[in-house]
């Protein structure tokens, strides 16, 4: 769950988080922020399944630091929407961690 989520990026892992993308709303560089869920969901009915590589935790921030395949740079996402994405029905909450050694 979230607490090996958090504990493996902080040891320098890298974790593949599948979620319902309807459900994704993060900041990129500059913070800009967009809600790309809202964006999907105009279009797509239904679960939407989507891969983020996440990367690391700010515990201050309670923020991860993930890169989109979707897009060509980083970004940031509260861990309570970086939750409601990954539980979403038909995301199975899969995670696949992934060590950098």
């Amino acid at each position: 769950g979230e607490e090996a989520l958090q504990g493996f990026v902080g040891r320098g892992g890298v974790v593949v988080v599948l979620v319902d993308k309807r459900a994704l709303e993060y900041c990129g560089a500059g913070m800009v922020c967009v809600n790309i869920g809202a964006a999907v969901a105009r279009w797509v009915q239904g679960f939407v399944g989507h891969f983020l590589l996440v990367w690391a935790y700010d515990r201050e921030a309670d923020a991860y630091a993930l890169h989109d395949p979707d897009s060509n740079e980083s970004a940031v996402i509260k861990s309570s929407v970086l939750e409601k994405a990954r539980k979403t029905f038909g995301t199975d909450e899969d995670l696949l961690f992934i060590s950098r050694r």
